[in-house]
């Protein structure tokens, strides 16, 4: 199984949308609405790549179009929980909501984005669009699903403005941070911690401007915009315009320091340091006279790219906001060159209108600065963005010369590096091992990240493994997509409220100019070695099969040979087991099918030889077969269970010929039970409510009654394959699996005969079927003597089938046979078939009898003792 790039979602009409971000486009041509195929680029290249270069077939350094360009000049966003798309240029914004699409289920695209608002967010004159961000919000009600309560718009404007809209574009806040234009948008959601011990994540909002940093607190921040969307709500319900002062947002301002230019950057949480790197830390920055406190600090680390030095690693001590003396006395001489301008512009008359503008503008706070620990140094080389891996390991860059580099966030040191990628954006997709027996323990599941890499000048998208492994998939794309990687989730979740939630539909979504929305989605396996990819991708083989099969409602062609391709591809044997015991539990499959499920496996295994087959295999070809006996036993008793019987109707003869008894016991039987019959007649039955309900044995419930136990013998052929009734099933089904075998038996107008031949040439007990046919000839109560012939006829091949040794018995003793049939007939309710089965059972110890003493060899005398 390998890399797949599926198609989930698509844009309505991407024309209107960029018709209104881009006027001067209006004339052009529409984009066509094709799907780019996948060209198959999805096997294994192994380290094809490594060292870097373009690719060969794909030139470099073209120019592209101006009217397939316009998505790589706007500023997207897209819900992590793909609810809300925002596209922005300049001073427009198209706001798209998620709608459901009934026309296109067949092909995959059930999901449209269509606009629901488009307008100007323009306040300040000339100021534009430089950031967005769709956050979804969960909700506070135990009724909602695991989706979000509603999504918010973040803004951020050259002007330094950050304003927060609803889906529709109704403005819920605005507020000034910082006096530079916003660079970035970066956002931290809860995470439930994987180990014990780890620390939780907490939630945040980072804006970065150019020489600044605001964090806010994500719960503060949660809190506000839910009273503002409120607030709007009820404004909007009365008619009025709402005058209450939003509450304030609790943020912490830093200034960047000793690096020349910021342009990105990832905030890696809050961590508290161990004793050894807490000194070692002390010891560098402080030298040898350096103080060391008791209790390491908490600081939260911020990774910044940019130039001088080309990545930067700050850490903010928590509790450490107190500005240095240059800052405290640039403060006071601040205040204090303010309030001598304000006394001479009341002397002199002058002022008065600059005095009304700097009351207008909003207050910023001061910045804390926060110095830089370490880099690394590069003066020629700009980094332009920056990516954080889901498990907080790794940071993926891109720079000025066409390389993507893999940072190791703990050591701080670069680990690996992609050339050949100008312009490239970044992604990460992080896999869980899918465990098959279902553990609960969620810390020993395995997880591999996946760092994903688009080329739009090579019109390449790429997936390697983190760290050291190699490329696992490539797709031929087109060459002016937009890649989308969140790397957040839902707002406002803790670690009660987390469970059953999904915050992310998806992990890294590639958008087209045609307005095609497509996931990436990597299968566990390709992140392992040889070694261990291949239980893995059989695993991963299994749970495919298992979703395709409950995906379907009826069988069909095409599901057949999936099937079958799916299963002949696993190479571990049991798991090949456990995906042809799903597929033989499956309700809608015929016995057909199953056949050719099971044919096709074993003729699979048996090709390769004997030599390549282990005890596994030889085990499930054992498998196949005893399955295969049940399933053709099935459709015989199916079959013959509609032929008619041409024997004698007389009663009297059917007693005289089937049990060997003369005219008056045959009377004196037929006037017993007629007279038994009546006084059961004349007794009250109790009511009870019945359904109406038609019994229909599956062949999955016909194979669910049985158990096998494998076994290799081959000196023994006809006993290698044992077969037993299951102990997890319940009596009812038990009956119910008598029914269907023996059904034969209480039908006075059918024939035992082909049944007889069933039973002869199956590889079941017959102590086994025994045991079926009398605890369903006892469960009711409607048995006749018209049905003695069929269950004599029946009784007698099982006998015929069992061990001598079973039947006869030593004078003085009892057959193990007579005495278990002897205690059923006496410990049953049900008093006309027992008596049935007893003179049955009489018949045949005499017949038994009879044959004894015909026999030929008779080494001591042997006695019957039963009926």
């Amino acid at each position: 199984m390998s890399c797949q790039l599926n198609v989930f979602a698509d844009f309505h009409n991407i024309t209107s949308v960029r018709n209104f971000l881009f006027p001067e486009l209006r004339s052009e041509p529409p984009v066509s609405n094709e799907v780019s195929e996948n060209d198959g680029w999805d096997e294994d290249w192994g380290s094809w790549g490594e060292e870097g270069g373009e690719d060969p077939d794909i030139p470099d350094g073209r120019e592209p179009d101006d009217k397939h360009q316009w998505l790589q000049e706007c500023v997207i966003s897209l819900s992590p929980t793909n609810d809300i798309v925002a596209v922005a240029h300049s001073d427009r914004c198209v706001l798209l909501s998620q709608k459901f699409n009934s026309g296109g289920v067949s092909s995959g695209m059930d999901t449209k984005y269509k606009i629901v608002w488009e307008g100007s967010l323009q306040q300040e004159e000339g100021e534009q669009i430089t950031a967005i961000m769709c956050l979804p919000l969960a909700s506070q009600k135990r009724s909602m699903q695991g989706g979000p309560d509603w999504t918010c718009v973040i803004v951020g404007f050259s002007s330094g403005y950050i304003r927060f809209y609803t889906e529709t574009g109704t403005l819920l806040l605005s507020q000034l941070l910082h006096s530079e234009p916003v660079q970035r948008l970066k956002c931290r959601t809860y995470e439930p911690p994987r180990f014990l011990g780890d620390n939780e994540q907490h939630e945040e909002l980072l804006i970065l401007f150019k020489r600044a940093l605001v964090t806010i607190d994500g719960f503060s921040l949660f809190q506000s915009l839910r009273a503002c969307r409120n607030q709007v709500a009820r404004a909007a319900a009365s008619g009025s315009e709402s005058t209450l002062q939003p509450p304030p947002l609790a943020y912490k301002k830093w200034a960047i320091q000793e690096q020349e230019k910021v342009l990105d950057l990832c905030s890696c949480g809050v961590n508290t340091p161990n004793p050894f790197d807490h000194m070692r830390t002390a010891a560098m920055l402080g030298g040898p006279s350096a103080n060391i406190r008791p209790t390491p600090p908490a600081a939260g680390l911020f990774i910044t790219s940019g130039v001088g030095p080309y990545v930067g690693f700050f850490y903010a001590v928590e509790g450490s906001s107190q500005p240095i003396l240059s800052d405290v006395a640039y403060a006071v001489a601040h205040k204090l060159k303010s309030a001598i301008m304000s006394a001479a512009s009341g002397w002199l008359g002058f002022g008065s209108k600059h005095k009304e503008e700097e009351k207008q503008r909003p207050k910023i706070e001061p910045a804390t600065p926060i110095p830089m620990r370490f880099g690394l140094p590069d003066k020629r080389r700009l980094g332009d963005s920056i990516y954080l891996s889901p498990n907080n390991s790794y940071v993926a860059t891109t720079d000025s010369f066409g390389r993507v580099i893999l940072v190791d966030v703990e050591r701080g040191t670069a680990v690996r590096m992609w050339k050949g990628y100008r312009d490239a954006q970044l992604g990460w997709v992080q896999v869980k091992e899918y465990v098959h027996h279902g553990g609960e323990d969620g810390s020993k599941e395995r997880i591999a990240q996946f760092l994903i890499i688009y080329a739009p000048r090579r019109g390449i998208l790429e997936a390697w493994t983190a760290a050291s492994g190699p490329r696992v998939a490539a797709f031929n794309v087109p060459k002016h997509c937009r890649l989308i990687s969140p790397g957040y989730g839902m707002m406002g979740l803790n670690n009660v409220t987390c469970k059953g939630v999904k915050g992310k539909v998806f992990q890294c979504a590639l958008i087209e100019p045609s307005g095609v929305v497509k996931s990436v989605d990597i299968p566990f396996h390709l992140a392992l070695s040889d070694k261990n990819s291949k239980r893995a991708r059989d695993l991963h083989l299994l749970k495919k099969l298992k979703q395709l099969l409950k995906d379907s409602k009826e069988e069909t062609a095409e599901l057949q040979s999936s099937v079958i391709q799916l299963l002949q591809d696993t190479r571990i044997s049991h798991v090949t087991q456990q995906g042809v015991e799903r597929v033989l539990a499956t309700k809608y499959v015929s016995s057909q099918f199953m056949q050719e499920v099971l044919r096709s496996c074993s003729s699979h295994i048996t090709n390769r030889g004997q030599d390549s087959q282990d005890i596994n295999s030889k085990l499930l070809v054992r498998f196949c077969q005893t399955h295969s006996d049940l399933l053709q036993m099935y459709d015989k008793i199916t079959q013959y269970g509609k032929q008619a019987s041409e024997q004698s109707t007389n009663i009297a003869e059917i007693l005289v010929e089937r049990l060997h008894i003369s005219n008056p016991e045959s009377t004196h039987i037929m006037n017993q039970l007629s007279s038994d019959k009546l006084q059961t007649d004349s007794d009250p039955v109790a009511k009870k409510v019945r359904f109406d309900i038609t019994e229909i044995f599956h062949p999955s419930d016909f194979l669910s009654c049985f158990q096998f136990q494998p076994n290799l013998s081959e000196n023994e052929p006809s006993k290698h394959r044992s077969i037993n009734v299951s102990d997890s099933i319940t009596q009812e089904k038990r009956v119910g699996l008598g029914r269907f075998i023996f059904s034969q038996c209480t039908n006075p107008d059918g024939s035992s005969d082909s049944l007889s031949t069933v039973i002869q040439s199956c590889n079941i007990s017959p102590n086994l079927l025994l045991d079926l046919l009398v605890l369903y000839w006892l469960s009711e109560e409607d048995r006749t003597l018209e049905m003695i012939p069929n269950l004599h006829r029946v009784l007698k091949v099982l006998v015929s089938l069992t061990d001598q040794s079973n039947v006869l018995a030593k004078p003085g003793g009892t057959a193990m046979w007579w005495k278990k049939m002897r205690y059923s007939c006496s410990h049953s309710p049900r008093i006309q078939p027992a008596y049935i089965l007893a003179l049955v059972c009489r018949s045949l110890c005499g017949e038994v009898v009879q044959n004894q003493s015909k026999g030929k060899v008779q080494c001591e005398q042997v006695t019957v003792h039963g009926f």
